[in-house]
């Protein structure tokens, strides 16, 4: 039998499975990308414009290191494209990862691959399907941004160069983690792995463009996929030339994932997994204790990401007016942020981006214990004297300390940044209130997502579309004028905009009631549904 056999079965599988989760990623990175675009070329209309906006991120290290240099000041698709530059290679990455993980990874884990391997399916199929439904998924990627960016306007050459890199880019990180899925035993650790290296790609990108000159990054900048696709410079030149490198880098990271494939044995891993303790520690002996060691991983990676994204915030805020020199960019920010402050409205946009992301990661929060039933292991647990609702209540006080602790992070790393740039160390409780304002904005995205876990829980998905959905109404509703029924379908809406705006508790306190009611429905829920089976 080849070790290729049942390949093309397992791919209509996988695609099947997500049939729902693809097209929503695509239609939200279109709706991002597209319209994001189409608002940027109408937000610099005059080359005065576009020198000021190039040249006040190109002043700023900081803002090299989050999204890029703008490589041709001049050139509007460069300024208009400077945001899906440096994280559409990012994106596509991230959801390439997911991929690969889920299908092989994942199956193993859960034991469902092991009945599929006693058919007629090869060793190497289900990474062979894995990494095809990849290549397929950046495809469709390269073609949505290909003619999405041109019909908004923007050449087409240069709108197809940054849909090929950016595509690669993925493509290679889904490479990646299809090695990363032959050295550890559990999926949770190879995502880790792999979104190591993703991040490590991205600063290696980020400190090259901040550390080179106005036409060359430094040379680090090679040993990073995300600094490839930078060095395309797609609307600053077009350099085609780089994107053999993704080539070659993929077909290396492809076939060393395939060798150590042939190497292991079915739900193993080639780095041996550490055995636990005979004993379970005192720590331990408690659901809330389990949920926060199986929630500390992430936990401790997101406040690392978080520390270090609010210290770069606060690095540039302190030369917010400088960042806003283009009165177009001034204008959009004034209308986003509801006030004339340059720090002011630099800190609402900034700061409330930071939380609609701390809603999506309260949601990847909510979803292990739907992870964890999935597995089979939440079973064991209610059969001894844990009760449906300790359980559920233990993994609601995780995500709401979690989601928390991120928002007092980023208001602290945030204060920190700004004090090593000004010397002024005053401030730290302003800060913090600045992010844990929205904690109630964010606490109804994780309990609708708890919600959904508890009523339905083959619909878990729904959460990520909630938390997608703040994100396009927050980006995308004060630049093209949304109605305010939409706008206020999104908690984040009826946040107060501090410091635009002074502390307002009457929302603040129907929002924490919306939690609370939402959570009770969960709860009732979760008591009285059947476990899903693995």
């Amino acid at each position: 039998m080849s070790a290729f056999a049942g390949t093309r079965a397992l791919l209509r599988f996988a695609c099947r499975r997500d049939r729902v989760m693809l097209p929503a990623w695509m239609a939200a990175y279109l709706a991002y990308t597209v319209g994001g675009t189409a608002a940027a070329v109408a937000l610099y209309p005059s080359m005065q414009s576009r020198l000021d906006a190039a040249a006040a991120i190109n002043g700023l290290p900081a803002l090299m290191v989050m999204y890029g240099r703008v490589w041709d000041p001049q050139s509007l698709g460069a300024v208009a494209m400077m945001k899906p530059i440096g994280f559409g290679g990012i994106f596509a990455g991230i959801l390439a990862i997911l991929i690969v993980t889920r299908h092989t990874r994942t199956e193993e884990e859960s034991g469902r691959l092991e009945l599929v391997g006693s058919l007629v399916v090869g060793k190497w199929a289900p990474l062979a399907s894995a990494l095809t439904l990849v290549a397929m998924v950046m495809t469709v990627f390269c073609l949505v941004n290909g003619f999405g960016v041109s019909a908004s306007g923007l050449p087409a050459g240069s709108a197809w160069a940054f849909a090929a890199s950016a595509s690669l880019c993925g493509l290679t990180f889904g490479a990646i983690a299809g090695l990363t899925a032959q050295l550890t035993q559990a999926a949770r650790a190879s995502n880790v792995l792999a979104f190591i290296g993703l991040a490590a790609a991205w600063l290696l990108r980020g400190s090259a463009d901040a550390a080179g000159t106005t036409t060359t990054a430094a040379w680090w900048t090679w040993l990073s996929a995300v600094g490839w696709q930078d060095q395309v410079r797609a609307f600053s030149g077009d350099h085609w030339g780089v994107l053999p490198l993704f080539a070659l880098a993929i077909i290396a990271l492809v076939v060393a994932a395939f060798a150590l494939a042939r190497q292991r044995d079915l739900d193993a891993g080639l780095v041996p997994q550490r055995p636990g303790r005979p004993r379970a520690r005192a720590t331990l002996r408690s659901p809330f204790a389990l949920a926060m060691r199986l929630q500390r991983g992430l936990l401790l990676g997101l406040t690392l990401s978080y520390l270090f994204m609010g210290m770069l915030l606060g690095a540039v805020a302190s030369t917010a007016s400088r960042f806003l020199e283009s009165n177009s960019m001034r204008k959009w920010l004034e209308t986003v942020a509801g006030t004339s402050d340059p720090l002011a409205s630099f800190m609402v946009f900034e700061l409330g981006f930071v939380s609609l992301m701390t809603g999506v990661c309260a949601v990847l929060l909510a979803r292990r214990l739907g992870s964890e039933e999935q597995a089979g292991r939440v079973e064991p647990l209610l059969a001894g004297s844990v009760s449906h609702s300790r359980l559920l209540g233990a993994n609601v006080a995780v995500a709401m300390l979690g989601s928390a602790l991120l928002q007092a992070v980023v208001g602290f790393a945030f204060w920190i940044g700004n004090a090593l740039q000004t010397g002024e160390h005053g401030g730290l409780l302003d800060a913090l209130a600045r992010t844990l304002v929205y904690l109630p904005a964010v606490w109804v995205v994780m309990a609708v997502a708890f919600v959904v876990l508890a009523l339905a829980p083959t619909l878990s998905y729904l959460g990520w579309v909630l938390a997608g959905g703040t994100v396009l109404i927050a980006e995308f509703g004060p630049m093209f004028k949304w109605p305010s029924l939409l706008m206020d379908l999104s908690p984040y809406t009826h946040v107060p905009r501090m410091p635009a705006t002074p502390m307002l508790w009457t929302p603040t306190i129907w929002l924490s009631l919306l939690v609370a009611t939402l959570l009770s429905v969960a709860f009732a829920g979760f008591r009285r549904r059947d476990l899903a089976t693995p």
